[in-house]
């Protein structure tokens, strides 16, 4: 194992056996000083008076493969493999040849070796030694050099395979008996390597190099780095282009190929010795139906075979969708932030690749489940944002070949290692670009727990959920004045309020809106009462802050729910006993208010309350402004929950809370998803796979963003965000003339 060259197979045996020095086959006085390092010499002392020196030759052999098969089907320099044989010869060290693949007649010799007049002192043989029937393999020895012990040491490892010989004996007679079988491998390999260097010329942008010998050839296709489509670029950069390009051939024309271990993308034609002019020419055009789908960048055409759809022998037209990028220069002197985001629909993975619109949505979804493991996280494009203050921030986008489909199933099922894992390889990936921090989009935030599972001290972390929730905000409020909805006299209503983020949305929206119902599952009670009591707390708060400013006119400064608890008994009790206290202790005296407040304004005004606590979703029909935030796994709101119109819903659940029955049923409910970012000084932007307009963004990905324009190196919204936090991002967003673009009507990250 120590010979072989890749190190995926020979790690684990360096400290197996003898040294191996690989050495560089071009340039000859290399191998002479590898060589000649390898000698030492050795004084010996005779009577203190002679001095003897000896050269002591530590070299076992020089392996060499003429023609290198997993090595690319590279061709040994001639005038190189001469200097190896005058130089072993000349220092009794042993030439090694490995003619397993190349020798055997597929290169129109018996040994390859033989084209350039040179004679090894061992041969390996093997594969077609065995007729294509026999595992079977072969060590041959000049007799000068052979130990007849050998033979007698090995006699029951290597002896009393009658069958295997009996095969290795027959496919030997064959070539010696039938010259024709080496003539035929030369005529017919001339016949396809013609053919494939007339590719070469026509698609110089897929055909890198064509080379061989014989029935043994490599063609070696092109990266496609200035490829627009990112999945053609990323099938050769994680090294399945030439796998793909194997199994394409076998799918569709049923050709068996194979890439070769040091390259992906050369792949080795290695027929049969019988093979027939009739058959070559079948080789031909299923190759140059492969060049003109590679040419064309058709994606689809290249992998509909993964779901089933090949069409063997298929001379149907192949569209068109060749397209190139100009691939972006890095800057070193601005700040650098890293966003990490996956497919949100399974179908948006053709916004990467137009080829791919020709799927079914069914047959891409079959297709990315069927790869999705295969690939590892890497940069997608990195953009450049400017704000109105003159900064500026690089963001570097990191993709993880998986759609939302993909990472709620697996959340469900509870095996989210892989994804885990997955997420730790693209956090390190923006560490690597020197990224000071980085985003967590869609479901890879929920997936990490809000990113607490991510253990990474080198980067800043962020959900984006607080710019998320800002921008929902701004989503509602723009909403209700599209709806003709005054928000002074409006209830607003929100399921699954005992969460994280539909708490915080309660605790904003209250500010502007006077009634609030807090919708959870039965049983759950407590929590809804704690955020009553803490929406409480903060108006009582909004009260007592306003009445200290004095002035005139005091109640119309006053709005939401504040202004709604401001003239009851309860609360003008509560103030009277503030002014008469110590007024400089205003949150010793507001502990625990909340809770009283909760209880007394029941006792006073009972189902007229300004906070309802509800587990019933008819409770909806009070509402005019709802958000929904459950964790349901399907659709909990009907068009018969509602009330009369006119209606806002944001629907911030994952799955959606609101069945489509609504909006095709009530033409006066407005049912929207958030809000979409859009950008000062970015008219052109745009990311490959997220279904948005030029010139905008999700709010998750605009918080990471606003987090490196404003230098701030510390995580963010981990774990459960604070009214503050959004208000706080919210600020930043305005700064930099981060604004709301338009109503969000669809998923998002």
């Amino acid at each position: 194992m120590q010979l072989t060259y890749n190190e995926n197979f020979r790690t684990q045996f360096t400290g197996l056996g003898p040294q191996v020095i690989f050495v560089d086959f071009q340039n000859f006085n290399s191998v002479i000083k590898d060589l000649e390092e390898s000698f030492f010499e050795v004084d010996f002392e005779k009577n203190k008076i002679v001095i003897v020196e000896k050269k002591i030759e530590n070299i076992s052999a020089v392996f060499i493969e003429p023609l290198q098969g997993e090595g690319g089907i590279h061709s040994i320099d001639e005038t190189f493999f001469h200097a190896c044989r005058k130089f072993t010869s000349a220092n009794d060290i042993p030439l090694v040849l490995d003619e397993i693949q190349c020798g055997m007649g597929r290169t129109g010799s018996f040994l390859y070796s033989e084209q350039f007049g040179i004679q090894g002192d061992y041969y390996l043989l093997g594969k077609s030694l065995g007729g294509g029937i026999a595992k079977v393999s072969a060590f041959t020895v000049n007799k000068k050099m052979y130990e007849p012990d050998f033979g007698m040491i090995h006699s029951s490892t290597f002896s009393e395979d009658e069958v295997s010989s009996l095969i290795a004996y027959k496919a030997l007679q064959l070539l010696e008996e039938n010259s024709e079988i080496m003539e035929n491998c030369i005529e017919k390999g001339n016949f396809l390597l013609n053919i494939f260097r007339n590719f070469k010329e026509r698609y110089p942008l897929v055909i890198d190099d064509v080379r061989g010998t014989g029935l043994m050839i490599g063609i070696q296709f092109k990266k496609p780095e200035h490829a627009h489509s990112r999945l053609f670029r990323l099938l050769s950069e994680q090294n399945y282009l030439g796998p793909i390009i194997s199994a394409y051939l076998f799918h569709e024309h049923r050709i068996r190929v194979a890439p070769t271990m040091s390259d992906h993308l050369t792949v080795r034609i290695e027929p049969s010795a019988f093979i027939t002019f009739e058959e070559c020419s079948r080789i031909a055009n299923a190759f140059e139906r492969l060049c003109e789908v590679l040419d064309k960048h058709n994606l689809y055409e290249l992998l509909k075979f993964l779901v089933y759809k090949e069409d063997f022998g298929s001379k149907n037209p192949i569209q068109d969708f060749k397209k190139f990028r100009v691939s972006a220069q890095d800057s070193n002197q601005i700040k650098k932030v890293g966003f990490i985001f996956h497919l949100i629909d399974s179908y948006h993975l053709s916004f990467h690749d137009k080829s791919l619109e020709l799927f079914e949505k069914e047959e891409i979804e079959n297709l990315i489940q069927s790869i999705y493991q295969s690939f590892e996280p890497c940069v997608y494009n990195k953009q450049i944002i400017y704000s109105t203050t003159g900064d500026a921030v690089e963001v570097t986008f990191i993709g993880i070949m998986m759609s939302s489909d993909i990472i709620a199933q697996s959340m469900i099922d509870r095996r989210t290692e892989f994804i885990s894992k997955t997420l730790e390889k693209a956090t390190n990936i923006a560490v690597q670009n020197g990224c000071t921090v980085v985003g967590f989009g869609g479901l890879t935030s929920v997936v990490s727990n809000n990113c607490k599972n991510i253990k990474n001290d080198a980067i800043a972390l962020t959900t984006g959920n607080s710019f998320t929730v800002a921008m929902g905000l701004e989503g509602i409020y723009e909403a209700a004045r599209i709806q003709n909805i005054n928000l002074s006299d409006s209830t607003f209503a929100v399921v699954g309020a005992n969460g994280n983020i539909g708490s915080v949305y309660s605790e904003i929206i209250s500010e502007s809106i006077p009634k609030i119902i807090l919708i959870g599952r039965e049983g759950k009670e407590k929590p809804l009462i704690a955020l009553a009591a803490t929406l409480y707390e903060n108006a009582i708060r909004r009260v007592l802050e306003v009445l200290s400013e004095g002035g005139t006119q005091l109640d119309l400064k006053l709005t939401g729910l504040a202004a709604s608890i401001y003239n009851t008994a309860t609360v003008t009790e509560f103030v009277e006993r503030y002014f008469i206290s110590d007024q400089n202790n205003l949150e010793n005296y507001l502990l625990g208010s909340g809770e009283l407040l909760f209880q007394s304004l029941n006792n006073e005004l009972g189902s007229n309350a300004p906070v309802v606590i509800s587990t019933d979703l008819t409770s909806l029909k009070s509402a005019n402004i709802i958000l929904s935030a459950s964790s349901f796994p399907r659709p909990i709101i009907f068009p018969e929950h509602l009330g009369n119109g006119p209606i806002v819903i944001c629907d911030i659940a994952l799955p959606p809370d609101v069945h489509p029955s609504v909006e095709t049923a009530r033409d006066d409910v407005l049912v929207i998803l958030g809000g979409v970012v859009k950008y000062p000084l970015n008219p052109d932007f745009e990311v490959q796979g997220m279904p948005l307009s030029k010139g905008h963004g999700f709010a998750c990905m605009s918080e990471t963003m606003l987090l490196g324009l404003n230098g701030i190196t510390e995580s963010f919204s981990i774990g459960k965000i604070t009214k503050q936090q959004v208000k706080e991002i919210a600020s930043i967003a305005k700064q930099h003339n981060f604004t709301l673009g338009f109503l969000k009507k669809q998923k998002s990250m």
